[in-house]
Order: C-alpha cells, then sequence, then structure tokens
C-alpha cells in the first residue's frame, strides 16, 4: 500500500488509493493516508495551481470504478486513474502502477483514448 490521493474536508478527511499491485482497483478510505500507510513520500500539492480552484468547495459525490475515481467538488470533476508513468520523462503511459490526476475531461479523455475505458458501455 503506497499510493493515494488525500482530500480534507471541514467534517474530515479521505483518500482514494490503489490498495497494492495484485489489486487493481481503486478505493476510497476514510481518515488520513499517513494513519494508513506505513510509508512512501507524502507530498502536499494543495499550493499547486490546478488545485486552488477545487479548495474550499464541497463534494459533492465520488463515482469510484476500475481504474478511476471521478470527484465532483465545486461542481467541477476530478479525475484520478492509475498510470504508469516514466519518472525520467513523466510521460503518461499505461494503466499500471501509479495515480495520476485531470482536471479536465479534455486531459482525461485523451489519455482514454489511448488505452481502454474501464467503465462499462
Amino acid at each position: 500500500m503506497g499510493q493515494g490521493v488525500e482530500l480534507g474536508f471541514v467534517v474530515g478527511h479521505f483518500f482514494v488509493t490503489w490498495d497494492n499491485a495484485a489489486d487493481e482497483e481503486l478505493s476510497v478510505r476514510p481518515g488520513r493516508m499517513v494513519d494508513f500507510l506505513r510509508e512512501g513520500i507524502f507530498e502536499n500539492v494543495s499550493e499547486h495551481p490546478d488545485w486552488q480552484g477545487h479548495i474550499g468547495r464541497s463534494l459533492g459525490k465520488v463515482d469510484v470504478l476500475e481504474n478511476e475515481a471521478i470527484l465532483t467538488i465545486g461542481g467541477k470533476q476530478v479525475y484520478i486513474v492509475t498510470a504508469k508513468v516514466d519518472p525520467e520523462t513523466l510521460h503518461i503511459d499505461a494503466l499500471a502502477d501509479n495515480l495520476v490526476v485531470y482536471f479536465s475531461a479534455d486531459a482525461r479523455d485523451s489519455f482514454f483514448a489511448q488505452y481502454p475505458d474501464p467503465r462499462p458501455g
């Protein structure tokens, strides 16, 4: 267990995680990542410009799919997908071993245009 995206709200925290390499499904867990994950690199991206428009907004809903979680925050969608990322070029290559966050439907759709969409018909 080593990857996730944690979201903090007034009512508490939860995180989207890919639990282990044998189980390629995402799950949503209540609480803080640091209380659940025993090791890893924890990076606060709250100051990143792409997150700024979502901070302070209400969480509308969370849809958890096989290789993707879709968060509706303040009426806008954020997409978290499992993907293989080349550490040198940062090229996103396939549904595999990392979590990638997309802030637009166009960027998410470009990714899934290259790989099968896991959502049912």
